[in-house]
């Protein structure tokens, strides 16, 4: 499938889950910020809370569609027997907070 701008599903969907980790990063760069500096972080730690929920739904997806593209390479109906494959991927972060 591709999308509006020629791009696949696939590097769709890596694409996202880079520029979540991206935001993620500066998200935690403004609690440390916020913490040097003595003022609150309760906000700024329940919009980090919502960017890892978003994040692993990124990731998941990213999973999912490539699990079904590596299942259509090998010609299997079952994208699940192919979970040991490592192809290029997003990597999983350190859980954060």
């Amino acid at each position: 499938m591709r999308y509006l701008n020629g791009e696949s599903e696939i590097r769709m969907a890596r694409r996202h889950f880079r520029h979540g980790e991206a935001c993620i990063r500066r998200q935690l760069a403004l609690i440390t910020n916020l913490r040097e500096r003595g003022l609150p972080t309760d906000n700024a730690e329940a919009v980090l809370f919502w960017m890892d929920e978003v994040q692993r739904q990124f990731e998941t997806d990213y999973e999912h569609i490539k699990r079904k593209i590596l299942a259509d390479l090998e010609g299997t109906t079952d994208a699940h027997s192919l979970d040991h494959v490592d192809a290029q991927g997003p990597e999983r972060r350190a859980p954060s907070c």
